[in-house]
């Protein structure tokens, strides 16, 4: 999938999955590095497009669902 900011192509989408615990999906991207942590972005592939956020990481701090 392209990743897309202000209608220009800035990277690609590597890995991605749907995650319960958020009730949405995540996922990893190559993107341009002067975009700023909270940057609007929007996922494309063929007919589809997702809105997106530049996030830093870890995104989740809250522990974990694992006992």
């Amino acid at each position: 999938y392209e990743i897309c900011s202000a209608g220009a192509n800035i990277g690609v989408v590597t890995s991605g999955v749907f995650a319960p615990m958020f009730g949405r999906g995540i996922g990893i991207g190559l993107v341009t590095p002067d975009l700023a942590v909270g940057a609007p972005l929007t996922i494309c592939h063929e007919r589809v497009t997702m809105e997106a956020t530049v996030c830093e990481l870890p995104f989740y701090r809250d522990g974990s669902v694992r006992a």
